[in-house]
């Protein structure tokens, strides 16, 4: 609720916020520009994304663009299933290329 206050905003009760614009360190989530979102799922989302390590958030992001993910809900519920999804950043050693995919699969 300290950036709400920042920005003027004391009432920790409210329901939704218009979204106007993201910026950060994730900046696929600008999906969420011009929607309606509730803050408390917005806070829940920020402290699933901090908990990430940067291949995980490679994945997040990635997957949000290869599915077209443009809501909250869908956003929450990806953070608990990416495990689903390997992203292929180097294509040298195709047995880490395997490995890392199986460990993916096998929440490894």
């Amino acid at each position: 609720m300290t950036k709400l206050n920042e920005i003027g905003i004391s009432d920790s009760n409210i329901a939704s916020c218009h979204v106007v614009k993201i910026s950060g360190r994730v900046p696929v989530l600008c999906v969420l520009e011009n929607q309606r979102i509730d803050a408390d799922e917005m806070n829940y989302l920020a402290r699933r994304l901090d908990s990430f390590d940067s291949y995980e958030l490679a994945k997040f992001q990635g997957a949000i663009v290869r599915d077209n993910i443009r809501t909250m809900k869908d956003l929450i519920n990806l953070t608990f299933n990416l495990h689903n999804y390997t992203i292929v950043t180097e294509f040298l050693d195709f047995k880490r290329i395997g490995r890392k995919h199986y460990l993916d699969k096998n929440i490894g």
